[in-house]
């Protein structure tokens, strides 16, 4: 977690949501200068089982 946090504070990481590390964005060296990326809100576990491709097509 120290290791994490020291990276948050050096903009190499964006990891708003703390209590999951999945949340965890690595950040480019052009971004870490202006505007973050926002992070996708979706929840990783429905786009991980991702069968629409399978099942509808």
């Amino acid at each position: 977690m120290a290791a994490l946090d020291a990276l948050v504070k050096a903009n190499y990481l964006q990891w708003d949501d703390k209590s999951d590390a999945t949340k965890i964005v690595i950040l480019q060296g052009w971004e870490r200068e202006v505007e973050r990326p926002k992070v996708d809100s979706r929840s990783t576990a429905s786009s991980s089982a991702n069968t629409d491709y399978w099942t509808q097509y």
